[in-house]
């Protein structure tokens, strides 16, 4: 199920013609701890930005 979220997400905003910025990519994985999905955001050298909240993303979205 990992990243099952993040591929919808990035679906929704497909659908509305917004795709992610270039170097980014986005992840999505539940915590063993919360059980909440937890979203991340990716570059080429890490993790940018870790959140529960899918509304903290839309910064990334072009």
């Amino acid at each position: 199920m990992q990243d099952q979220v993040a591929k919808g997400l990035l679906a929704q905003h497909a659908a509305q013609g917004r795709t992610i910025r270039p170097g980014l990519s986005l992840h999505s994985y539940v915590s063993p701890f919360s059980g909440e999905t937890i979203y991340q955001v990716c570059d080429a050298v890490g993790v940018v930005l870790d959140t529960i909240y899918p509304s903290r993303l839309e910064r990334f979205f072009e």
